[in-house]
């Protein structure tokens, strides 16, 4: 169990701030900016925001509809924003979606599980040991995202590429810039800033909760010492 809880820390902490940028309105409206999405595909920028919100519902399980969505260009044209390809591709990607957050609702049961084995198995001192295995999973998690950084920012493209040739069954996902609208308004740059956010938001949760366990073990360590000083001095 303790060598589950120590990899099942750094990934719930990974599918947490994941959901949370899913869920969050800003990264949306940050992909519109960094692509120029409303010069790029001739769409007005309050259309745009309303086709982002579309894709958050989507993603977040709210509706279950296709991304079939109709727009007005600036030249008065009426047309669906997506092409077939698109739209599936983006079933491809609400599914894992759906995956990732079925895994991040199982990694809190597990936690919470073994929160409350230590609980019960570790009376005396139930919070010495939860420090000790959180402090454990947060330096586990460390040396993670350590090594996946290293991989991702020393060559962002090609990482970015395998993990769509991991995750996807199929070619959908290569689209045209200069024709699809979906990777127009979530442009490359994009997709390295919520990379870049993403560990850097993930890597300090984690820092944190190891600078937490460490400072409580050392308070326990310290108050353990001056309690073995104190039992000194009375049988002396």
């Amino acid at each position: 169990m303790f060598f589950v809880f120590i990899l099942a820390v750094p990934i719930f902490c990974l599918l947490s701030v994941t959901r949370f940028l899913v869920l969050m309105p800003s990264t949306y409206e940050q992909a519109l900016i960094q692509g120029q999405a409303e010069l790029v595909t001739g769409i007005s920028l309050d259309q745009l925001s309303a086709v982002n919100r579309e894709i958050r519902n989507y993603l977040l399980g709210f509706t279950d509809a296709p991304l079939w969505i109709n727009v007005v260009t600036n030249e008065g044209a009426s047309l669906s924003i997506f092409n077939d390809r698109e739209v599936n591709h983006m079933v491809d990607v609400r599914n894992l979606m759906q995956l990732f957050w079925k895994i991040h609702e199982g990694l809190f049961i597990l936690i919470l599980s073994s929160l409350t084995i230590s609980f019960i198995a570790f009376r005396d001192d139930p919070l010495l040991k939860i420090a000790t295995d959180v402090r454990a999973a947060s330096l586990t998690g460390i040396g993670l995202f350590v090594i996946l950084a290293t991989l991702i920012f020393t060559g962002f493209d090609s990482a970015f590429y395998k993990f769509h040739e991991l995750m996807f069954t199929n070619d959908l996902w290569i689209l045209n810039e200069s024709t699809d609208r979906l990777l127009q308004m979530y442009p490359r740059d994009f997709w390295y800033w919520v990379t870049f956010r993403l560990a850097v938001v993930t890597s300090i949760v984690i820092v944190l909760m190891f600078g937490l366990s460490q400072l409580y073990l050392k308070i326990r360590k310290s108050e353990s010492s001056s309690r073995s000083e104190s039992i000194t001095r009375w049988l002396n």
